[in-house]
């Protein structure tokens, strides 16, 4: 039980330490970013996204339903609250950075999880494996042994690197498996 315990608390520990370093590598990608003057890029990149929106728009013009999708798929890059332009809608450059700096720490905290997860070979899935009685009832399908292998280290490295919360997810979902089991007398 104590191996697992520790098992639990450095997966989390690791998951929580990819949060903060991103949280400080997107800091110190602002910082360079704002000394070097490179938001304007940011504005070149929403003026292309803004010059697609427009041609797709006119090319697809009468198609209520392709209206409808694209206006829905972009209202995530679109701005209406601009003082100067009374209300109509503009592609927001603050939106496309903050868009792709979220998914850019996601890919990296992911590649950050899978690297510890393999360095330090935790495999949370090991768990499962070992509080599972080994029964003949149990079909060959829902065995956990090919997650106790590197897979399961992948897996771990790609949940530790989604952060703290996905861990906390993953975790809790696991000590309810377990409590189900116990009650159900498989344990």
């Amino acid at each position: 039980m104590e191996k697992a315990i520790v098992l639990l608390a450095s997966s989390l520990f690791l998951a929580l330490f990819i949060e903060r370093l991103i949280e400080m590598l997107k800091a110190l990608y602002d910082v360079v970013e704002t000394k070097r003057g490179r938001h304007a890029r940011w504005n070149d990149l929403a003026q292309k996204v803004a010059n697609q929106l427009y041609s797709r728009m006119t090319e697809n013009k009468g198609d209520n339903k392709f209206e409808d999708f694209h206006l829905k798929l972009v209202s995530q890059y679109l701005f209406s609250n601009h003082p100067h332009y009374q209300g109509s809608l503009v592609v927001s450059s603050d939106r496309i950075r903050t868009i792709f700096m979220k998914y850019l720490a996601k890919v990296v905290g992911v590649v950050l999880g899978v690297i510890f997860a393999c360095v330090t070979d935790i495999n949370v899935f090991v768990l499962v494996e070992q509080s599972t009685p080994r029964t003949e009832e149990l079909p060959q399908i829902l065995s956990t042994s090919w997650l106790t292998g590197g897979f399961g280290v992948f897996l771990t490295g790609v949940i530790m690197g989604l952060g703290s919360g996905p861990m906390h997810k993953f975790i809790v979902a696991l000590e309810r498996a377990r409590r189900k089991r116990k009650n159900t007398g498989l344990v």
